[in-house]
């Protein structure tokens, strides 16, 4: 086996457990404009074999709304680190 880096921004959770969605399919859907969807650099750690990196997401909300949001490991290292 030959070790390698993990994989970027390959799933998502933050849309309710589902895969990465279109950005414009989620603002025509929803009171809220997206103004930064990109991958964070170097957010996989270091080492030999990073991790994969994370993804930065930045929204303006444009009504009132309820929000529930999904997030682990967030301050904390993964597992294992």
């Amino acid at each position: 086996w030959q070790g390698t880096d993990g994989e970027s921004a390959m799933i998502n959770n933050v849309n309710g457990s589902l895969k990465d969605l279109p950005i414009e399919m989620l603002e025509t859907r929803y009171p809220f404009r997206i103004n930064e969807y990109s991958i964070r650099p170097n957010s996989g750690g270091p080492g030999q074999y990073r991790g994969g990196n994370g993804v930065v997401r930045e929204y303006d909300f444009l009504a009132d709304c309820v929000v529930g949001l999904w997030f682990e490991r967030s301050k904390t290292p993964a597992w294992g680190l």
